[in-house]
Parts: structure tokens; sequence; C-alpha cells
């Protein structure tokens, strides 16, 4: 399976806003810049496989939903978020 890369940013962007993040929270969250979650999401640059984890772990999703856009393994809450 091919990674949609351009997608990846766009998929961060709208689950961390989904989530009620701000890019200082998530940033804060996983440890790294505001400047880096910001070039995730323009795409700018891409995180390595350890902070893929970290960054689906805090947004709650799988992390090849991040890498492919696959929502199998995602639920709706009832908020109309989504959830593992």
């Amino acid at each position: 399976m091919r990674s949609d890369i351009a997608g990846l940013g766009q998929r961060l962007r709208d689950l961390r806003r989904v989530r009620g993040f701000t890019q200082a929270q998530l940033a804060e969250c996983i440890g790294v810049r505001v400047m880096t979650v910001s070039q995730w999401e323009t795409g700018a640059s891409l995180p390595a496989a350890p902070r893929l984890g970290d960054l689906a772990k805090a947004l709650g999703v799988p992390s090849d939903f991040l890498l492919f856009g696959h929502a199998s393994n995602v639920r709706r809450t009832k908020d109309g978020g989504n959830d593992r």
C-alpha cells in the first residue's frame, strides 16, 4: 500500500481540530515544537515513525489512519469525533 503523504498533513490537521487541540497543545502532548506540528500539517516535513505513533495515540486513531486514511478501525463518538 502506498502512503498518501499529501493527505497525512490534512488528516493530522482535521483530527487535531476535531479533538480540540491547538498546535501548541498537541506539540506539548507529544514533546515537539509547535513549528514541527505546523510543518507536518503543511507537508513541509513528515513525522518519524516513533512520532507518528505518538500522534496517533494523542489523537486516538491507529497510525495507519494517519498514513493511509483508512477509517476501518475508527468509529464516531457521540459528539461527532472519531474514536477507536
